[in-house]
């Protein structure tokens, strides 16, 4: 053996033996099965984060499209339907989703003010939504440790109203037709006529919006016979305009859509709109019900379907809301020609051609009348033609969340099934203002 060969044997024994290259491998092995596990922890910590993230978000939809549909009488059926269960809007895949016992469940809170919604079919009367969710989420790397499954839980509340609420375009009509100047004793504010206790209302409305995303009108009926004339309306000059037949081409709108109805949080005293409602402060008069032309309002709905569409707002939902008695029967020579019959029916086929184009139309029969035929809505004639105010408004009303009745006086048996609770015109006014905004999440500890 030559001595190279002899010095390489002799490296190769030394090496092999020697133990602290397999000490080094043992190590790197152990490290990096550590790592590993530390790596799988971690991912499988991360993806039960993510699940309750997910979760999260999906109870906080449930319960504001639950709160969102407490007047349609669906709060549970919706929360359900976004929820993260399986089938629903929000499913989340690869874990298993579930309602914590008992919920969801609507609420009654009495610290949010906000009116509850009464009962309506087995949905108790609320103004909340609670729900809460469990998800299980299985394990991969945590097996190892023997932590097969994390369940997390997420739980939301909120509320009917109280939020930001949407951008809007609203019209708002009033009866100024003689019988408005009757007395209303029932009406909150003292002494009040029926047309300044709607004042009065239409004040409250206006000081619980958000100028910054309402733009609102002023509209009257009977209408005046210029756009001049309707400056005596909101002027403070004390002049009543001059009112004209609904045949001789009235001018109905008193104020265009507008926002600086609000400064500071307060009504503004200089705004045209307040000044018309009797917000102008001393020595400022507010609109008067001149009459004097009977009651025929279904061109007036028109008419303010029409100044929405021509001069609202792109991106806002278009309202309308209507304050009368509902009693349509102006003599056939002041309403246009073929207007005559069926006047409460003309009414209704305006607001739901209305509807029909995205608006909300809401309904506040004050002091209507409950008889058909001719007790009320006397020009409705014919088969299957006679009906009352009463019914008239509530047709009028897009849908029945959006029906009110003052429920004093004439209106005593008109009762609204959804807004039963709320009769005085100045706290239904307020209340419609109240639903323009949105649902809210609450604290937890709301009660």
């Amino acid at each position: 053996m030559t001595p190279v060969l002899r010095s390489l044997r002799s490296v190769l024994r030394a090496y092999w033996r020697d133990e602290s290259g397999a000490t080094a491998i043992i190590m790197v092995l152990a490290t990096s099965l550590a790592l590993i596990a530390i790596a799988g922890m971690v991912i499988d910590l991360g993806h039960v984060f993510v699940v309750q993230r997910q979760l999260q978000a999906s109870t906080d939809a449930a319960a504001i499209a639950g709160a969102q549909n407490i007047p349609a009488g669906t709060a549970i059926a919706t929360a359900t339907t976004y929820s993260s269960l399986t089938g629903n809007k929000n499913a989340l895949s690869g874990v298993t989703v579930s309602f914590v016992s008992g919920y969801p469940q609507t609420a009654s809170f009495g610290s949010t003010g906000v009116t509850p919604y009464p009962a309506i079919g087995g949905q108790a009367a609320a103004n909340g939504v609670k729900v809460r969710q469990q998800a299980i989420v299985p394990m991969f790397f945590l097996r190892i440790l023997g932590i097969n499954t994390i369940t997390v839980t997420a739980k939301a509340t909120a509320g009917l109203k109280g939020g930001k609420g949407q951008a809007v375009d609203m019209e708002i009509i009033l009866d100024t037709t003689a019988s408005m100047n009757s007395s209303d004793n029932n009406c909150s504010v003292a002494n009040a006529t029926r047309e300044s206790c709607a004042l009065a209302g239409v004040q409250a409305l206006l000081g619980k919006l958000n100028n910054n995303l309402v733009n609102v009108g002023l509209m009257v009926f009977p209408g005046v016979s210029s756009s001049s004339q309707a400056q005596n309306d909101y002027n403070c000059s004390g002049t009543a305009p001059t009112t004209v037949a609904y045949n001789n081409s009235p001018v109905y709108s008193i104020v265009s859509l507008s926002n600086d109805y609000i400064n500071n949080g307060s009504l503004k005293q200089s705004s045209n709109l307040v000044r018309a409602v009797g917000g102008g402060g001393s020595g400022c008069p507010s609109l008067t019900a001149v009459g004097g032309w009977g009651t025929f309002y279904a061109d007036v709905i028109t008419a303010a379907q029409a100044a929405l569409t021509s001069a609202g707002h792109a991106n806002t939902q278009k309202v309308i809301v209507l304050v009368s008695d509902g009693d349509a029967g102006s003599a056939s020579n002041r309403v246009p020609s073929g207007d005559a019959l069926n006047q409460c029916h003309q009414a209704i086929t305006a607001a739901q051609t209305a509807t029909a184009a995205g608006t909300w139309v809401y309904a506040v029969a004050y002091g209507a009348p409950t008889g058909a035929t001719p007790t009320s809505c006397s020009a409705d004639t014919g088969t299957g033609m006679a009906i009352s105010a009463c019914t008239t408004m509530s047709q009028i009303a897009s849908d029945a969340t959006k029906f009110y009745s003052d429920g004093q006086g004439k209106s005593g048996a008109c009762q609204s099934p959804s807004n039963a609770t709320i009769t005085d015109l100045v706290a239904i006014l307020g209340n419609i203002a109240q639903n323009l905004a949105s649902p809210r999440i609450l604290p937890e500890d709301t009660t």
